[in-house]
């Protein structure tokens, strides 16, 4: 009796010890837009059992039943996983289904998924809270040009500097991406759909609803992870900007 208590302590000790090593690899893992999608080329070349293990971890958190999650789907989505390339997918139990698009994972909810479109008034400056995208946006002004490096639209945390004269004193809002959106993007001439956009940028059709899009009297003047538009940009580094900071809340 007193052997198998050790062992049982043992074995709770190592299993809270695997669980904290499965959520790490988790969090290195999961796409950085939304902290929804799970990264195949890293997950593919951890172990089998940590696989296994994290792909429990990130059912759970998404909201798959536990009851539903048995060894059969473990497996199934690690197959997926380890598959070299192509867009592909498999269905759940209970409506749910996982989907593979560009190298992320994701899992994707039985019924409608289409996120509001509705605008939120940012402050400026000041820190404003978008519950809907799960975003937190600060702006300040302040003197500098921010140029951020290559990433994807949507690509969180990410920073920009806007023409504080082109802003004046109308209103700045952030929302989600709608059908039809086009934006005259900083650097290139013309206008370009959002939608070819997030094509030529690989970004996952399920994701796309997740990407701020930030608007003023309805021109979209910057997509976090993309550029800004023409005509916001800064061009004196000496006088104040209106500095632009989001991360997901």
């Amino acid at each position: 009796r007193q052997v198998l208590v050790r062992m049982a302590d043992i074995f709770r000790e190592e299993d809270r010890w695997l669980d904290a090593a499965a959520l790490e690899t988790l969090q290195l893992h999961t796409d950085p837009v939304d902290g929804a999608g799970l990264m195949v080329q890293g997950m593919a070349t951890e172990s089998p059992a940590m696989r296994r293990r994290v792909i429990r971890l990130w059912l759970a958190r998404r909201g798959f039943p536990l009851e539903r999650m048995d060894f059969d789907t473990t497996e199934r989505i690690g197959a997926l996983l380890r598959k070299r390339k192509g867009t592909s997918g498999m269905s759940l139990h209970g409506g749910w289904s996982v989907r593979r698009w560009y190298g992320i994972l994701r899992i994707v909810r039985p019924g409608p998924s289409r996120t509001s479109a509705e605008s939120v008034r940012i402050r400026v400056p000041g820190a404003t809270g978008v519950p809907e995208l799960n975003l937190r946006v600060v702006t300040a002004r302040s003197a500098g040009i921010v140029r951020p490096g290559p990433s994807r639209p949507g690509d969180l945390p990410a920073r920009a500097s806007l023409s504080l004269h082109a802003l004046g004193k109308k209103a700045l809002h952030v929302r989600a991406w709608r059908p039809g959106d086009r934006m005259r993007p900083f650097g290139m001439a013309g206008s370009r759909k959002l939608q070819d956009i997030f094509t030529d940028a690989r970004v996952p059709r399920d994701r796309r609803n997740r990407v701020p899009v930030f608007e003023c009297e309805g021109e979209i003047v910057w997509i976090p992870g993309y550029r800004i538009a023409r005509g916001w940009e800064v061009l004196d580094t000496l006088r104040p900007a209106l500095q632009i900071a989001c991360r997901r809340s």
